[in-house]
């Protein structure tokens, strides 16, 4: 039985970045490396003792196929040392063996008819057979002149255009009799058949014999060659076998593949295993999905090639993309024909990689990052953790449960030995692994954890202070995120977000791995607390006047959202003698976005209804209690700003203290009622996270009232000061929303890179001429007429524009001059 080698030592320098970790035979073609398609094709022709001839990351090879015994065959390896050549690799390869063989190359796609090249060779009596192909570029190979029997008569290794005599190339594929071996090729010496053994052959008048094929060849040799073979495959023009089930025209897909039926498949497309396309993502011609990928809603890719693992985020676009494995290309983000983003980067949103640019392995690209250039030297690490609201990231991906221990060992370092925290989650399953994770990490560093199992935001943030721990952590599925992303909130003692200085120094340990390890009589301690509910319904007493309540009698729907604080909030209105009808009041995990999505809407519409018809108040509570819906009697839902203003009404009418704190981006109308009601309106900033001495947002401070801050910290304790507003006042919620002054403020977005926002809040900084201008937070610059503020977003690759006017033309006025001077500062960049 003919005995095969594979020539596979190659480092394919030319593939870089996609060869940067792998060897060049190892490349995937199809979703399988290049070197498995020459293995099977060799098994097709009978051929099952294989010798792999390697040296550069022969480990990646030998982990992959082991003794062959998957693909029914026979495989062993011969590693050199020092590249010994192509001659001097076969020769160390072929060993003891006697008899013909065939030697191939593991980085090229080939269809030859092996059956009747070995035939060839045998009816020639061929001692050493080249199989030849008809080439349009000979300048890149070897090529020979064959007389009428076949036999070699010249031969000139890639010659210059001026020396170019034949059409017909060396393919690199050779049956060789291994007496010619033995004979002529030293041991252990770097020695090429091109250049060293075909000179000596024909020197001593030894035959070489041609097989010219009518099949396909190509040697992924470069990346643009690496792209052609897939078109070609795709195009029908290998006899190739292409893996997975065809479902359509010219459309494979591999095993457990999910395709929402309104995401658009156009064939020839390859989906590998395991792979999730979502609503209204669109694959396109000649595209080729690796191995677990996923597909998010609305991304379009277009002759792009992904490999395994790799996440395409929402409403990117991907034309002629070579992207590696386990990639996070993040929302928004453009790719253009020819680039490469190798494995393991991570693409922030709204980035730009215009074509033909490189990314090498393991780079970040912060988000609305625009590339000129290949990225080759970088950081490799995104040395940030925490965003504008805690940790968020895709879970599994970024969110794993090896990140989430060492955010817990960090957190735990932090806080040292004998201390304590709180931990909660929301109801997903997700939530729940990776709380278990950050536990596991608070443990080993001896921090005692009180676990509050599934327990909404508010009541977390309470039994913070109840439990007098050190700091809190909720973990949730992120809102708006397609029930993908998972968010980690941190607290501090007091229940507020921690500061930037406190995450600037958990980040800091996170990076550098530096945990005092613990013994095993040091770890901390899982506590489950009890109580916690009843105090914290007990507290609210000292904020709210449980007897004026009781007297009125408040009737109110309330829609739990299956969240939790279904156990928590109908207790507690029940507390103050309200009547309320509860909806959906028991715990439930939603399945998927859609789910959640359907339940909102159908929320709405019927708490609507019901207070139409009732004339009552109608509430809805988010899944982790910490946003509020209201309802008016006739149906109205409240605006965010609605009920800053109610609060704030409350404030300044029955409190004592009426200095009331809002924030830079809030409109000039909520000023002017503080300052009409005898208030006196502060201004801060819009980042604030927790005012200075201030340990009980809803005590009494010298720094005055934060109604926007009190609604976020807690709503519902929040809406039981706006229902004891309403009583003292003897109103309705509807005759009270009537009479609330309305404001014409919007909010704008211009988009723009990471780097470009300092230089764009310069610019303006710098150009202002007329008009008033503070720096207290962003850029807020007014006329007598109309304000606008100028907000760089914290994270994501935008500036905010708030504005406000007298009317809406001169607002619009505003906001059109300063947006155009940043448009003319940008294009400028561009230019």
């Amino acid at each position: 039985m003919t005995k095969a080698i594979i020539m596979a030592g190659g480092a394919g320098t030319r593939l870089r970045p996609l060869t940067s970790n792998r060897p060049k035979p190892m490349i995937p073609v199809i979703n399988k490396p290049v070197i498995e398609h020459a293995i099977n094709l060799l098994k097709k022709h009978g051929i099952k003792d294989i010798v792999l001839s390697l040296f550069y990351l022969p480990e990646n090879i030998q982990n992959y196929f082991g003794d062959g015994s998957d693909w029914d065959v026979n495989i062993t390896y011969s590693v050199e040392e020092t590249p010994l050549g192509t001659a001097g690799g076969v020769k160390q390869a072929i060993g003891d063996y006697k008899g013909s063989f065939i030697v191939l190359s593991g980085d090229g796609i080939i269809d030859f008819d092996i059956t009747d090249i070995l035939k060839y060779h045998k009816e020639k009596s061929s001692p050493f057979t080249i199989v030849l192909k008809r080439v349009n570029k000979p300048t890149e190979y070897g090529i020979v002149i064959t007389n009428e029997d076949g036999k070699i008569e010249k031969f000139l290794e890639k010659p210059a255009w001026s020396e170019v005599f034949s059409d017909t190339a060396n393919t690199g594929m050779y049956v060789i009799n291994s007496d010619l071996i033995d004979e002529h090729i030293p041991e252990n010496e770097n020695f090429d058949f091109s250049l060293d053994l075909f000179p000596i052959l024909q020197k001593n008048n030894i035959p070489l014999f041609g097989y010219i094929s009518d099949g396909y060849w190509c040697d992924v040799g470069n990346i643009s060659t690496f792209r052609d073979v897939h078109t070609d495959i795709l195009d029908g023009i290998v006899d190739i076998d292409i893996p997975g089930k065809k479902i359509a025209h010219n459309v494979w897909i591999g095993k457990e593949v999910e395709i929402h039926p309104d995401a658009k498949i156009t064939g020839p497309v390859v989906i590998g295993n395991f792979v999730r396309i979502k609503k209204g993502a669109e694959i396109s011609e000649f595209s080729v999905i690796g191995d677990s990928c996923i597909i998010e809603e609305n991304a379009s890719i277009k002759k792009t090639i992904i490999l395994n693992s790799t996440i395409i985020g929402p409403k990117c676009e991907m034309r002629g993309v070579l992207i590696g494995k386990r990639c996070i290309i993040e929302e928004n983000v453009s790719a253009n024909e020819g680039s490469v983003i190798s494995d393991d980067c991570t693409i922030g949103i709204g980035s730009i990689i215009p074509a033909n640019i490189r990314v090498w392995p393991n780079k970040t690209l912060e988000p609305g990052t625009k590339l000129a250039s290949d990225l080759i030297w970088a950081q490799s690490e995104k040395k940030t953790l925490f965003g504008t609201d805690g940790i968020i990231g895709t879970f599994n991906v970024k969110i794993t449960p090896e990140f989430a221990a060492k955010l817990g060992s960090a957190i735990g370092a932090y806080l040292g030995k004998n201390n304590s925290i709180v931990i909660g989650r929301d109801t997903t399953p997700a939530a729940r692994l990776i709380k278990r994770s950050i536990t596991a990490g608070l443990l080993s560093m001896g921090v005692d954890t009180y676990d509050m199992e599934v327990e909404s935001v508010p009541i977390n943030k309470y039994s913070t202070k109840y439990l007098n721990s050190d700091m809190g952590i909720y973990i949730q599925m992120a809102p708006l995120t397609g029930m993908q992303y998972l968010q980690i909130k941190l607290f501090d003692r007091h229940g507020y977000q921690i500061s930037l200085d406190q995450e600037k120094k958990i980040e800091n340990i996170f990076f550098r791995g530096d945990y005092p390890r613990k013994d095993a009589f040091e770890t901390g301690r899982i506590i489950y607390p009890t109580h916690h509910t009843e105090s914290y319904i007990s507290n609210t007493e000292n904020y709210i006047n449980i007897k004026l309540l009781k007297e009125k009698k408040w009737n109110i729907t309330v829609d739990c959202f299956n969240g939790t604080a279904s156990p928590i909030f109908p207790r507690l209105l029940n507390n103050y003698g309200i009547e309320t009808t509860v909806l959906r009041g028991q715990v439930k995990e939603f399945q998927s976005k859609d789910d959640a999505r359907l339940e909102t809407k159908k929320a709405f519409r019927q708490i609507i209804k019901m207070s139409k018809i009732n004339k009552e108040i109608g509430l809805i509570i988010g899944l982790h209690g910490n946003h509020l819906s209201i309802i008016d009697e006739t149906g109205n839902i409240l605006s965010d700003d609605d009920v800053s203003s109610i609060l704030t009404l409350y404030h300044l009418k029955y409190n004592k203290n009426k200095t009331i704190n809002i924030r830079m981006n809030t409109s000039q109308v909520m000023e002017n009622l503080i300052t009409t009601n005898n208030g006196k309106a502060i201004r801060t900033s819009s980042k604030l996270r927790s005012p200075e001495n201030t340990p009980d947002i809803f005590g009494n401070s010298k720094l005055g009232v934060f109604p926007k801050l009190q609604i976020e910290y807690d709503p519902m304790i929040s809406f039981l000061l706006i229902l004891e507003y309403l009583t003292l006042e003897d109103a309705t919620l509807s005759e009270t929303k009537n009479h609330l002054p309305t404001s014409n403020m919007v909010n704008r977005t211009i988009n723009c890179t990471i780097d470009e926002k300092a230089a764009i809040m310069r610019i303006l900084s710098e150009s202002i001429d007329d008009d008033k201008i503070e720096l207290k937070d962003g850029i807020k610059i007014s006329n007598k007429d109309a304000w606008i503020l100028i907000l760089p977003d914290a994270i994501h690759p935008t500036i905010h524009i708030f504005g406000e006017g007298s009317n809406e033309t001169t607002r619009d006025d505003i906001i059109k001059k300063y947006k155009k001077k940043i448009k003319t500062f940008l294009n400028e960049r561009i230019k």
